[in-house]
């Protein structure tokens, strides 16, 4: 059981890291939208 666990929190952590990564993006995306205009 306890190692369905840990899977569990990495599969969290990877999915909390990929959309920080996405928003991320996105920021710098509309930070760059903001400089062309």
């Amino acid at each position: 059981a306890q190692v369905r666990r840990e899977a569990q929190v990495r599969e969290a952590q990877l999915l909390l890291a990929s959309a920080l990564i996405d928003a991320v993006q996105q920021t710098k995306d509309e930070l760059v939208v903001i400089h062309r205009g």
